[in-house]
């Protein structure tokens, strides 16, 4: 053997031995970790934390299957012939449960995709690699009630991390997990029944199928139980049961300002079903969240609070940065958590508390709608004080719509503009906004407000007004400013208080968010490397057994979830041509850190960023590591090259 060719070894066996240096290092392992400190863009306030991205999870694809929205499987009118439920009971074709052709191409079109879009933006996991199988169902289990191709079985779902299966059967909604990965135990198959109401504006219904996709994806109790997050804790004068995950504990007390919290409350079993509460946040305490416990045609925010759950989830990483703002409870401290709701307590606690002495019509605390001072049952709170909230008025269905600003009213309320999808309520002092029917025909009752319907542009990052009678827009140069006008159909002037941007600039009508897609692609330098340690999602998700790269076959239909009262892409799963009665496909978001198509109001897009190895080895460590073998190596080579 030459010398050249002992060098070549001899060069070649050092180079094997600095990738498996710095594989087995973390350095060049496929795992690594990106920490991003966001500064606060419009409309958000403050970031919440860190954007902390594994480089090898990617937002999740839900594949969706509608095969259940067949004729005969839904009611497409009132009274029509009854319908089987998942029972195998007949139910009766009611008004609620209608769901006309219009209403499913709508559904099918804009609503579904909508709602697989905000959880598709904000969460990532371990993509399945190949063709996720799904497996048999057993007979006991929620899908095993409904239309699943043999396919999705034998060959399995290409390009999914996800399949939900998707009825309108007539009953109540719901979203349950059927089927789950066996090494992470990530839900990686479920099934949700939805209720479509006529609305003139689509933000409820997203927002509503988007709560039941949350249950589906992990969101339920019987998952949180799984991965050892839930406590119950003395609260009040009774017990609650609370999400205590590290990162959804942390979030809590940033959120509330109260550092005594030791976690997130959910809402408290009170009927025998009481799984069914348990996989919803407690109504108090999270009124406007996506994932409440009291179903309204409210903003349904998918807040800090709910990301910090799916956080706590070893198989998830939460996209940092799409949480969308929610006054309720925001800062509010402790006073929330021990205040008996008095209206002397509104300004530490809300400001939808209503005084108990007077029949007033007030904005709810999402700016939707007015709302009326109803006290609250004596079960939803463990203390037994009941706590009078501003609560949106709610039809059972059709014509006669609630006191949303978007939709037609049910009373008529002097000066406030409605039907508009750009109309929310906004704070004024009391004035008399006409008047009510009472309890006798011939009787009426005096009505007032201190609140009203008026447009709302966010365009340039600023808020503007347009009340009813004129034609411009109102600058709001500060939150809190006061503007005197006087509205047609009032007799006199009112003040009317300026919202704040992330109040009303949060979710398009259509149920979209405002926020622009931020996407946690490592961006290019500057880098600064660090020695710090892996980070504490990381090791969050280390500790559950998470694995990287999960098998597609690897699967079981193991659950003991019930249904819970509540995409990046989807793919045809049938093998056949797409149709209105198929799955629906959600363009695939594109590379960078912020989607500019997404991009609504001006965004402040500076970064420090933290690149680090997944095991906290600094990525300085294995250069130094290069540099000293091609040295030694050099100067071997050079040694061997000298004549004997």
């Amino acid at each position: 053997m030459t010398r050249q060719m002992h060098v070549s070894l001899f060069l070649m066996l050092l180079l094997f031995l600095f990738v498996q240096l710095c594989s087995t290092s973390g350095i060049l392992a496929a795992d690594s970790a990106e920490v991003v400190q966001n500064l606060p863009q419009q409309g958000q306030g403050a970031s919440w934390g860190y954007t902390v991205v594994t480089t090898n999870r990617t937002f999740i694809r839900i594949n969706t299957s509608t095969l259940d929205l067949v004729e005969g499987n839904h009611c497409s009118k009132v009274n029509q012939p009854s319908i089987k439920d998942f029972k195998g009971d007949d139910a009766p074709c009611l008004d609620q449960f209608v769901l006309s052709e219009e209403m499913k191409k709508t559904f099918l079109d804009t609503i579904l995709p909508a709602a697989i879009k905000l959880h598709a933006d904000r969460l990532l996991v371990d993509p399945v690699e190949g063709p996720l199988k799904v497996p048999e169902f057993e007979d006991d289990n929620v899908c095993k009630k409904f239309i699943v191709p043999q396919d999705h079985h034998s060959k399995g779902v290409e390009n999914a991390d996800m399949v939900l299966y998707v009825a309108a059967r007539p009953e109540l909604a719901f979203g349950v997990p059927c089927a789950y990965d066996n090494n992470s135990g990530r839900p990686v198959a479920g099934a949700i029944n939805v209720q479509i109401f006529p609305l003139k504006i689509q933000r409820y219904n997203v927002r509503r199928v988007a709560h039941e996709i949350a249950h589906v994806l992990g969101f339920d109790y019987t998952v949180f139980e799984k991965n050892n997050m839930v406590a119950e804790i003395q609260f009040g004068n009774g017990m609650r049961r609370v999400v205590n995950s590290n990162q959804t504990m942390k979030m809590a007390q940033k959120y509330y300002n109260c550092s005594e919290l030791e976690g997130l409350e959910l809402a408290y079993a009170t009927v025998e079903a009481h799984i069914l509460n348990l996989s919803h946040l407690a109504w108090r305490n999270a009124v406007d969240d996506l994932m409440s416990s009291r179903y309204n045609f409210g903003a349904m925010h998918y807040s800090a609070l709910t990301m910090s759950v799916f956080d706590g989830l070893p198989f998830y990483t939460v996209n940092w940065g799409m949480e969308e703002s929610m006054s309720w409870g925001n800062q509010s401290g402790c006073d929330l958590f021990k205040s008996e709701c008095k209206a002397e307590d509104a300004t530490t606690i809300s400001t939808k508390i209503c005084p108990k002495d007077k029949n007033v019509f007030s904005c709810t605390s999402d700016r939707l709608g007015y709302g009326v001072c109803t006290p609250l049952p004596d079960d939803r709170y463990p203390d037994k004080k009941k706590c009078n909230v501003a609560e949106l008025v709610e039809p059972p269905r059709g014509d006669k719509t609630s006191l949303l600003c978007s939709e037609k009213p049910q009373l008529n309320i002097s000066g406030s503009i409605f039907e508009r999808v750009d109309s929310f309520c906004l704070d004024t002092e009391e004035y008399n906004a006409g008047s009510m029917p009472g309890v006798f025909d011939d009787e009426t009752i005096p009505l007032f407000a201190t609140g009203i319907c008026a447009r709302v542009s966010c365009e340039e990052g600023k808020v503007r007004v347009m009340y009813n009678g004129i034609s411009d827009w109102k600058n709001c140069s500060g939150e809190g400013d006061i503007i005197e006008v006087k509205p047609a159909g009032l007799n006199n002037t009112i003040k009317i208080k300026c919202p704040k941007y992330s109040e009303v600039c949060t979710i398009f009508s259509d149920g979209s968010s405002l926020l622009p897609l931020i996407e946690p692609k490592p961006l290019p330098a500057p880098v600064i490397t660090t020695t710090t340690t892996t980070t504490e999602n990381n090791e969050s998700h280390q500790e559950q057994g998470e694995t990287v790269g999960t098998e597609s076959g690897h699967t079981n239909n193991n659950s003991s979830s019930v249904p819970s009262q509540s995409v990046q892409r989807t793919q045809n799963t049938t093998g056949d041509k797409v149709s209105a009665n198929d799955n629906v496909t959600v363009p695939v978001t594109t590379g960078g850190n912020i989607n500019k198509n997404n991009l609504t109001s001006p965004q402040v897009k500076e970064e420090l960023k933290i690149h680090m190895g997944m095991d906290g080895t600094p990525a300085a460590a294995c250069v130094l590591h290069a540099l000293f073998l091609l040295m030694a190596a050099a100067a071997a080579a050079a040694a061997l090259a000298v004549p004997l």
